[in-house]
């Protein structure tokens, strides 16, 4: 039983976390293309995808423009993300082990992984509309890098961005939601 269990949320782990780096890596290139600057101006120097370069400091650096740019965001993409799917993968898959019947922990725990994200993906798509319609750039800039040209467009990615993490949290809620759910309607079955 105990590598049974631990096989299951290992394994509901590592999907969680693959399938949160390609969701990264698909969400960071589209808000690449509504804002480079957000990258080359925050996103690549936060995460230290500047050690190319020789001679800088990262307290020099004001933009970082490399040769293939959108090899960089797929980095950014797998590396801002993947964790959150194995957090993800990990809390659903322990729920679904005790709480659903063995020959079906790994669908409805899949399934779970598959709400969450698509949550995550919805209210980044929130975020969008939050950003573009609600949020004054003027106000926003205090926030924003001072060398920033498209103020109004990094302030949209950077809700985009944060929507998507609030979404991976609402999805996690919805999908132990449903793995309750789930459970109960098995256990009635069973009942019967």
């Amino acid at each position: 039983m105990k590598s049974k269990f631990i096989f299951h949320i290992v394994t509901q782990a590592l999907i969680g976390a693959a399938i949160a780096s390609i969701y990264g890596i698909l969400h960071d290139q589209i808000t690449y293309t509504i804002s480079p600057e957000y990258y080359t101006k925050f996103k690549f120097i936060q995460f230290g995808l500047w050690h190319h370069f020789e001679n800088v400091s990262h307290s020099d650096l004001l933009e970082i423009v490399p040769q293939f740019p959108r090899i960089r965001v797929i980095v950014v993409g797998i590396v801002a993300t993947w964790w959150v799917g194995a957090i993800l993968g990990f809390v659903l898959g322990l729920i679904s082990f005790f709480s659903t019947s063995k020959e079906r922990k790994f669908r409805v725990s899949f399934n779970a992984l598959i709400l969450a994200m698509f949550i995550a993906t919805l209210v980044g798509v929130v975020g969008f509309f939050f950003g573009k319609y609600s949020i004054n750039p003027i106000n926003a800039k205090k926030y924003v890098p001072d060398n920033v040209m498209d103020i109004k467009n990094f302030v949209i990615v950077a809700t985009v961005h944060n929507f998507s993490y609030l979404g991976g949290l609402v999805g996690l809620v919805l999908g132990v939601i449903y793995l309750t759910k789930h459970s109960r309607a098995n256990k009635n079955l069973k009942l019967k």
